[in-house]
């Protein structure tokens, strides 16, 4: 894995706009190459991406699905791609279940890691954690490690004295059960 995030380093968070906004990590699991963030400027007008809270799939597409992803690959401007779902698999790098993907449109590559890859229903099904030596093939984490990963949070009350903080992670909860 190589998750670089740190529980309580600082992360800048950039919208489709281009402007910055300030974040701090919250949780971070290395072994499933997976970090949360939480908003800590919430005063900043942050872009909306969508209408309503997203929400993570129940299960990965069935196999011969196309799915959207999108990364920064070498770029300052989210890029969309296509892929088409292949299964799961246990790279042997990593030793750990993914999704497994083909890339079938859009340019894929380094600085993609750490993308969403989303269903027909907008659905999170899986965060890109890496891809084949060629580029055709990606991998994801799946919805059922997103879900445990996510429910696992539990709030570090050291950082229950800062009210923007703890107000930016009640809202994220929020989101994440409705």
């Amino acid at each position: 894995a190589h998750c670089g995030a740190e529980v309580g380093n600082s992360v800048d968070v950039y919208d489709l706009n281009g402007n910055t906004h300030h974040g701090t990590w919250v949780r971070v699991d290395k072994h499933f190459d997976l970090a949360m963030f939480v908003m800590t400027d919430p005063s900043s007008k942050v872009t909306k991406l969508s209408l309503g809270p997203g929400r993570v799939a129940s299960s990965i597409p069935p196999a011969g699905t196309g799915v959207r992803a999108y990364g920064y690959r070498a770029s300052s401007t989210l890029q969309p791609k296509v892929f088409t779902c292949l299964g799961t698999t246990t790279p042997s790098n990593l030793k750990v279940l993914r999704a497994h993907y083909s890339v079938k449109e859009g340019k894929f590559g380094s600085g993609d890691s750490g993308g969403g890859v989303f269903n027909k229903a907008g659905e999170l099904v899986g965060v890109i954690s890496h891809g084949s030596d060629e580029d055709t093939e990606a991998y994801s984490s799946t919805p059922r490690q997103l879900a445990a990963f996510v429910e696992g949070y539990d709030r570090p009350d050291r950082l229950g004295s800062d009210n923007k903080m703890a107000e930016a992670i009640e809202r994220l909860e929020k989101t994440i059960k409705a």
